[in-house]
């Protein structure tokens, strides 16, 4: 018997188990991809309406990237605000936190049958009803946005 064949087994043997155990010489990487993240939207607002005798109540989910969702007579739809609004709405939001803050006026009068409550939430935080803002202030502001957010839904 040669010396090559009566090594051959044992230099089988060492390949294989270097093979087996990422040895041998050079393991090359193999790179895995990272799952890419959804996109997360920042925090939404929900505005509310409480509705009245010849109105129907309805909350709208505004979020910030323009979508809308509108809740009404126990339908949903979506809906699209413009960059704009949508943007003007959330800065007045942020200037005013915690809109649970918002400076209402207490003597505002409202018909029992044809008054409605407005109201907002925004981080965890609820306004009180911004349609008796007091004159020139930041709820009068915050109102002002919710009926342009409103106009663009055709509510």
């Amino acid at each position: 018997m040669t010396l090559a064949k009566a090594l051959f087994p044992a230099l089988l043997l060492m390949l294989v188990t270097a093979a087996c155990s990422g040895g041998g010489g050079g393991t090359v990487p193999v790179s895995v991809p990272t799952p890419t993240p959804k996109p997360t939207l920042g925090p939404s607002a929900t505005i509310s309406d409480s509705g009245s005798t010849n109105r129907a109540a309805f909350t709208v989910v505004v979020q910030t990237d323009g979508t809308a969702q509108v809740t009404q007579n126990n339908a949903t739809r979506s809906g699209t605000i413009s960059a704009s609004t949508v943007n003007t709405f959330f800065s007045d939001l942020m200037a005013n936190s915690p809109v649970s803050k918002l400076p209402i006026n207490s003597a505002c009068a409202k018909s029992a049958s044809f008054g409605s409550m407005t109201t907002v939430v925004y981080q965890g935080s609820t306004s009180g009803d911004v349609s008796c803002a007091p004159s020139g202030s930041s709820t009068a502001t915050v109102y002002s946005d919710v009926q342009q957010v409103e106009m663009a839904l055709s509510l």
